[in-house]
């Protein structure tokens, strides 16, 4: 009684007041593909919602799905603001909805972070007959990137269409702690989740 003592306890998911959009909370962040801040079209190509399409809630897609290919970093994306606790290797989860590789073995999307250059990844890159029949069996194709992050707090991801006919559901960033659910974590939406 009567003595001082220091206590120390880490405050992880310290968020700014006025910040919208995905907080990583217990190692990972989630974002539903339509909670976008913003949809950047290029030419006659722009984004399109489908409700209800994924297993948590809706999807995005480009319309129209004849479009031509884009380059990685220069065709229509989506942005998503998030606040990240930590630095380093950040694993980024894509749910698609199944799809065939109308086009030959290549469907692809890209993804980056504040000013990188983005990542390609080809969802169809192992279309074997044994995962063909889990992304149904599923309704999820989950295709990933690894991405460094050098510093804490806001950042930037943006998802980029490569090629056209790919429905993005659910986006998640694994920091560490992500562990494995049907339905993926629960969304992390400032300030919607706490």
């Amino acid at each position: 009684e009567g003595q001082a003592a220091t206590i120390t306890a880490p405050l992880e998911n310290f968020v700014p007041e006025k910040f919208t959009g995905f907080a990583e909370t217990n190692g990972y962040v989630s974002i539903h593909a339509d909670h976008f801040s913003k949809a950047m079209k290029e030419g006659p190509v722009r984004w399109e919602m489908i409700p209800g399409i994924g297993k948590s809630g809706n999807g995005m897609h480009t319309h129209p799905v004849t479009a031509p290919a884009a380059v990685a970093g220069k065709g229509p994306f989506l942005e998503y603001p998030v606040w990240l606790s930590d630095t380093g290797r950040i694993l980024v989860n894509v749910s698609c909805s199944p799809t065939l590789g109308f086009n030959g073995d290549t469907l692809r999307y890209a993804v980056s972070f504040d000013d990188e250059a983005p990542q390609t990844v080809n969802i169809l890159a192992d279309h074997s007959n044994k995962k063909w029949t889990r992304w149904i069996a599923d309704n999820i194709n989950i295709s990933s990137s690894v991405h460094e992050v050098g510093k804490p707090g806001l950042h930037v991801l943006k998802y980029w269409m490569v090629d056209p006919g790919i429905v993005v559901q659910k986006i998640t960033l694994d920091c560490g702690r992500l562990k494995e659910t049907y339905l993926g974590p629960p969304e992390t939406r400032i300030p919607d989740h706490f």
